[in-house]
């Protein structure tokens, strides 16, 4: 069971996904060792958006 779901929206920081990804993970695995981080591409939504209300 996952006790700590983590989301976020991520536009134009591809540079920095790694990062990103290594500072949230050490804070979430304090806070619980059952974690799961969801990086939402916000290109995709925006396009699947359009996509979807054309």
């Amino acid at each position: 069971m996952i006790d700590l779901s983590i989301i976020i929206p991520i536009y134009n920081e591809e540079g920095n996904i790694n990062l990103l990804f290594d500072r949230v993970k050490k804070v979430a695995q304090e806070i619980s060792p059952s974690h799961e981080m969801i990086l939402l591409m916000m290109e995709v939504v925006i396009t699947l958006f359009y996509l979807l209300n054309n």
